[in-house]
């Protein structure tokens, strides 16, 4: 192989599918992990409405993992995304209020899905092969409409007191 490397190369020199599988399965993990860390931050809340949202995100959490389980055999991931971030509360402080507020939990769960986000951003932006950058791509969208749910969920919660 050439020092320059060709466009549809892949980091690790791997075959372009046996990466994106790889990618897949690794993300497949991740939206379990979500799902798991939105149900324990539903434990963390003694609001019953605010522990059935919870709940609901992780249930679509583990939707969107059979999504990706699926766009392995299938070649296209059918996911809802969102090109604009809203953005309204990235200037919060990561700590602050009591565990059991719905303030705090909403802030993690929306920090849960930055991370997420800014992770397949990464990979959509390292990766040149189309099918890897436009899955990760996809998925980083998907993560944003995601984050924006939550942000419109904390402010109807914290900012409006609507609960």
């Amino acid at each position: 192989m050439s020092a320059l490397k060709r466009e549809h190369d892949t980091i690790s020199g791997k075959d372009p599918g046996e990466v994106k599988s790889e990618l897949i399965e690794k993300t497949s993990r991740l939206y379990g992990q979500l799902a798991r860390s939105f149900e324990d931050l539903s434990t963390k809340t003694t609001r019953p409405d605010l522990k059935k949202l919870l709940i609901d995100f992780a249930y679509e959490a583990q939707e969107d993992r059979t999504k990706i389980e699926t766009a392995i055999t299938e070649k296209e991931l059918e996911i809802e995304v969102s090109d604009i971030s809203y953005e309204m509360f990235d200037h919060l402080e990561e700590n602050y209020g009591p565990e059991d507020s719905g303030e705090k939990i909403i802030k993690n769960a929306i920090n849960l899905s930055n991370n997420l986000r800014n992770v397949f951003s990464i990979i959509s932006r390292e990766y040149t092969e189309p099918s890897i950058k436009e899955m990760f791509d996809k998925l980083q969208k998907h993560e944003v409409l995601r984050k924006n749910e939550l942000e419109e969920l904390y402010d109807e919660i914290v900012t409006k007191g609507e609960w």
